[in-house]
């Protein structure tokens, strides 16, 4: 039963809301922004995220409806897409070669064919759900709130970003702002995507998490908590 003036609150998506913790804490990984706003005794915060998970993965199986459907919950959060166009692999798709850059536009040195189609299957994918969340959610009228990525830091030893840029004959050091400006590009890019979908309101993250991160992707604990305090903003209001 909920109690008075609590704000109930359901998720999904990867390791950006779910990334197991406590039992991920050995491996040095920090709390979710989610894991935070759960902590909070003004909220009761549930739901299906699982670390790795693919957007495809998500918009097929649906895991946050039976939540949803509930009628009980004010917002759903989702947070999903990273691996699509980031993580997973996916940077290996979207780069070209050092050489077949400019060295100046970030442009240049992607495969613009390849990111507009992974960008209009994510938009497509959160439309489809955000449409969902509207109908199943029925008279509750549950709101999605969704959010942009922060821009990383590629690492060395980073197997989602370093490596695929080493790989294609990046230099992290000298390269540093050309590697910058692509990583900007394709944050920025899926801000803007997001912003084309219908029903769902984006929590703007960019320059939140400010190269406090645990690895290439997943912010420290200070990094989540000012995520978190973006969403607070949203719901509280």
């Amino acid at each position: 039963m909920a109690k008075a003036g609590e704000i109930r609150v359901t998720s999904d998506g990867d390791s950006w809301v779910n990334i197991l913790w406590p039992l991920s804490a050995v491996a040095g990984y920090s709390q979710t922004f989610f894991d935070i706003i759960e902590a909070d005794p003004r909220y009761y915060a549930t739901g299906t995220a699982y670390p790795g998970d693919t957007f495809q993965q998500i918009r097929v199986e649906k895991d946050y409806r039976q939540n949803v459907a509930s009628e009980s919950f004010d917002y759903f959060i989702m947070s999903a897409g990273g691996n699509d166009f980031l993580g997973g692999g996916a940077l290996r798709n979207l780069l070209r070669w050092r050489e077949e850059g400019d060295g100046i536009d970030p442009t240049s040195h992607l495969n613009m064919s390849w990111l507009q189609m992974s960008l209009e299957t994510l938009r497509s994918g959160y439309q489809e759900i955000a449409d969902d969340v509207r109908s199943t959610s029925g008279s509750k009228r549950t709101k999605m709130l969704v959010n942009t990525y922060d821009y990383p830091t590629p690492r060395p030893d980073g197997i989602w970003l370093g490596k695929p840029l080493i790989q294609k004959g990046y230099n992290l050091r000298t390269d540093k702002t050309l590697i910058d400006k692509i990583m900007k590009h394709l944050v920025d890019s899926f801000y803007l995507t997001l912003r084309r979908v219908r029903h769902i309101t984006v929590v703007d993250v960019r320059d939140t998490v400010k190269g406090r991160w645990t690895d290439e992707l997943h912010p420290k604990k200070a990094g989540s908590i000012d995520v978190a305090k973006k969403f607070k903003a949203v719901m509280e209001a």
